[in-house]
């Protein structure tokens, strides 16, 4: 899997970049703070560019991408110019360093053990995969696409605004019909258009146009990019993305470079989009950014010492249980930390790594690290097989995870298990659906 690779252009280019951004202009501060997040950027592009895989785009790839940016490039400017957020005071030094070093430690731990984890999962037989067979209409697909819609449409009380402009946090969850219930349904359906057209276009070997163009139109009117947070866009449009352009991004770098340019200038466009909101930062200025307060929240938690023995990590995993019935259920770590600091609003990021300090210290954070580093190895060894044996489940699953990885890594963990939660939902709906259809007598209509 990892062999050293031959010194490349985008490597380079990078890290000249990576350098010039962090030290330059030199101001009055700590070098040893700075040159702990370099380390972390570095290591990162290393991750990305140096390290020889066999898959062109992966899991482990956007785990580096993420750590470039959140955990190398953005705290290294915000010590660097002493920038803060949401009227919070400003982080001790020694606690930008204490973190960094922890989380530099975390991707050092990652680098080497992914490595010999994919090589053991990529070796091992883990269960007998066969190909799948082709046994219903694509037509069928449609059908469930369309009423999926029908159903989004209705829980929106068929106000066609809601299917295009995102509405203020929480709006949603009150005012959808049904109440919660309705809301919870509303989350795993809308996944559904989604889960369909990438099924019609893995599954399928001789693919309709105009079948594909209308199974396209219904993902756009069920999910309409303006229409979602940001964060949850790319874990929506990333795989058709990818399914659409396959032999473009099976170059060497495209993954990356389009990862790339899609976080400092994509990302960005959409918050124009965001109720309430029309400022829009690029670059470096998305970097210094209350965009990218994902460290310093960590920060934050760490200087308060606040760790909650798992009550953090059970509140997330039971987020469905509603407060009428559990009256102190955990809130998000993100809001805890704003609301107990007295933040100006209190939907703020939490990453990953954070929150299992959070729960049980730093061997939270260990354990948070062995877990992601399992679930990345373990994907990415696999994906040549599921594509390989066009197992739609589990291709789907995986390029799902693509985008959804950097949400997950940037949290916080509540938000993460609910978008997940109907993902998984939806997609157990869309089999059930499928399994149902190939055994009626009218699958080949």
């Amino acid at each position: 899997m990892c062999k050293a690779e031959k010194i490349n252009i985008p490597f380079i280019i990078l890290s000249v970049l990576t350098f010039y951004i962090i030290y330059l202009p030199l101001v009055n501060v700590n070098i040893l703070v700075l040159s702990v997040f370099t380390a972390i950027a570095q290591l990162s592009l290393i991750g990305v560019f140096l390290v020889k895989q066999e898959e062109s785009y992966s899991l482990n790839k956007t785990f580096h991408i993420f750590t470039y940016f959140f955990f190398g490039l953005a705290p290294a400017l915000q010590f660097k110019y002493r920038i803060t957020f949401d009227v919070a005071p400003l982080l001790l030094e020694e606690t930008f360093l204490t973190v960094g070093l922890t989380l530099l430690f975390s991707q050092t731990i990652y680098l080497v053990s992914y490595h010999f984890a994919y090589i053991f999962f990529k070796k091992k037989k883990t269960f007998n995969l066969k190909k799948e067979k082709q046994s219903i209409n694509a037509y069928y697909l449609l059908l469930i696409s369309f009423f999926s819609f029908l159903i989004t449409f209705y829980l929106f009380d068929y106000n066609y605004i809601l299917l295009f402009e995102q509405q203020p946090v929480g709006w949603q969850k009150i005012n959808t019909k049904h109440g919660l219930l309705g809301y919870s349904l509303l989350l795993s359906v809308r996944v559904i258009p989604v889960i369909s057209f990438l099924y019609y276009k893995l599954r399928y070997r001789q693919v309709n146009i105009k079948l594909l163009g209308l199974l396209f139109l219904i993902v756009l009117l069920t999910v309409f990019p303006t229409s979602l947070a940001r964060s949850v866009i790319a874990a929506y449009y990333l795989p058709i993305i990818l399914i659409m352009f396959q032999n473009v991004f099976l170059k060497k770098y495209v993954y990356a470079l389009f990862y790339f340019f899609s976080f400092l200038i994509v990302f960005p466009l959409f918050n124009f989009f965001r109720n309430g909101f029309n400022k829009i930062d690029l670059g470096l200025n998305l970097l210094k950014s209350a965009h990218m307060d994902a460290f310093q929240n960590f920060g934050y938690l760490f200087q308060e010492k606040f760790i909650t023995n798992g009550r953090q990590l059970m509140g997330s995993i039971l987020f469905f249980i509603p407060e009428s019935i559990w009256g102190d259920r955990p809130v998000g770590t993100g809001r805890m930390i704003a609301e107990k600091l007295n933040f100006s609003h209190t939907n703020i990021a939490f990453p990953f790594l954070g929150e299992g300090y959070a729960n049980f210290g730093y061997m939270g954070t260990l354990l948070f690290l062995v877990i992601i580093t399992l679930i990345n190895s373990f994907f990415d060894s696999k994906r040549e097989e599921f594509f390989k044996k066009r197992i739609a489940f589990l291709q789907i699953f995986f390029l799902y995870f693509l985008g959804f990885e950097f949400y997950l890594l940037r949290g916080d963990l509540y938000s993460s298990f609910k978008l997940f939660s109907s993902f998984f939902i939806g997609l157990i709906l869309f089999w059930t659906f499928i399994n149902l259809l190939s055994k009626s007598k009218y699958k080949c209509i």
